[in-house]
């Protein structure tokens, strides 16, 4: 078991720790050259990270207080990573810097928000600030929570954990682990399941009323003419209804009288008498030449997909599998992440410093930057929760950074 250290207000070490590295963020500064939007506003400083108005930003007043935040005219709020000195930074020496690579983000309705990154951290944001609450000595991939006190992390090796607690109390954490040499690439929960997949294997486990669970392997059927037929997943993802996605692609083996197939793929979670699996779901593809879908969303009920990279065209799926195309502009860089709210508010987020948005008419790109330079630092995962009163909350992150928008209605 590789669990390490829980930090919250008092240090709790267990015997299984490690040398840690963490950061605040640092500042932003890149060429000017090739900048999408032909150039960058000026920045603004927010006491806070919500703009009742996000068309309207640029009209927030200036932040003069101490521990402003620093947001861009779209609403995009540069919050800060711990500083070394709020949790056990190991043997790091004090005078080197230090980083947040983070990976992924799972949103929560009311304000908080889980994060991981690829050095073995896991962050919690309560409202305010995020601080480092428990690392681990592998590579961490994966968050979900399922509410602001129940959180599962999965990484390298097939490595999961549970973290639950109690009002008042630190977070625990306990070993969940699938085992073997994957690393799990896509967690999302769904009621009392919890699925995971790794080296293209979909795992499923049910949490029993103790508490305790076990993973068993779930087929996703395709069907793929030729010989020696195959899968490869690229994304698993939940819908603001609870509708569970994958995505990837299926291929076969040709050498030689067959004819080569691969084409990209989607699959949805269904439950046919009780029993719970997954169906292909059929699209088209309106001639576009592509290889598989790279990130999907669930877009106002209706999944979107992004074809290929740089993920140039976006397809909109239909309940009877019809597409229709939509030009993303991206002619560079990759996509590594897609979000939606709803079907006029969806985003995708990549390298270098990626951030489109769906209008509900077009794909536009948004201004995130702070500064007079773009932002060109990886951007990893984006995740969002809208609340029962309308309130968007949506966080990107990336290599040192973590941006938080809240849109009010």
């Amino acid at each position: 078991m590789k669990l390490g250290k829980t930090l919250a207000l008092a240090l709790v070490v267990p015997a299984a720790a490690r040398v840690i590295i963490g950061c605040a963020n640092d500042d932003f500064s890149a060429s000017l050259e090739n900048v999408p939007d032909g150039g960058q506003p000026d920045a603004f400083v927010a006491a806070d990270a919500s703009t009742e108005d996000v068309a309207d930003a640029s009209e927030l007043p200036d932040g003069a207080a101490d521990g402003g935040i620093p947001c861009s005219p779209d609403g995009f709020c540069h919050t800060r990573l711990p500083a070394r000195e709020t949790f056990d930074a190991g043997d790091l020496a004090p005078d080197l810097p230090v980083s947040f690579d983070l990976v992924d983000v799972s949103v929560l309705p009311g304000g908080s928000a889980w994060a991981v990154s690829a050095g073995g951290h896991v962050l919690e944001w309560r409202g305010e600030a995020w601080s480092v609450v428990h690392v681990v000595s592998t590579q961490l991939k994966k968050v979900w929570a399922a509410t602001a006190d129940d959180v599962w992390i999965a990484g390298n090796s097939g490595f999961v954990m549970h973290g639950t607690r109690t009002p008042g109390a630190p977070m625990t954490f306990e070993d969940a682990s699938i085992g073997g040499f994957g690393a799990i690439l896509g967690l999302a929960g769904v009621d009392d399941e919890v699925w995971a997949y790794a080296n293209n294997i979909l795992y499923r486990r049910v949490t029993t009323e103790d508490g305790g669970g076990a993973w068993a392997v779930t087929a996703y059927p395709f069907s793929v003419p030729g010989t020696s037929p195959a899968a490869q997943l690229t994304g698993m993802w939940r819908g603001p209804t609870g509708q569970l996605w994958l995505t990837g692609r299926v291929y076969n083996s040709c050498f030689s009288g067959c004819q080569y197939v691969s084409r990209g793929a989607l699959w949805r979670r269904t439950v046919v008498d009780s029993v719970v699996g997954f169906e292909e779901v059929p699209f088209t593809t309106e001639g576009i030449s592509y290889t598989g879908v790279i990130a999907g969303a669930d877009r106002g009920g209706h999944p979107v997909v992004c074809i290929g990279q740089p993920c140039a065209s976006v397809l909109h799926v239909a309940d009877d599998g019809t597409t229709t195309t939509e030009k993303t502009g991206l002619s560079e860089g990759s996509i590594e992440a897609a979000w939606a709210s709803g079907p006029d508010d969806a985003w995708l987020v990549g390298s270098p410093g990626v951030v489109r948005r769906w209008n509900g008419a077009e794909w536009t790109y948004a201004r995130v930057t702070v500064t007079s330079a773009p932002v060109v630092k990886p951007l990893h995962a984006v995740n969002g929760a809208v609340s029962e009163s309308g309130v968007i909350d949506m966080w990107i992150v990336g290599k040192d950074t973590a941006l938080h928008r809240t849109v009010k209605p």
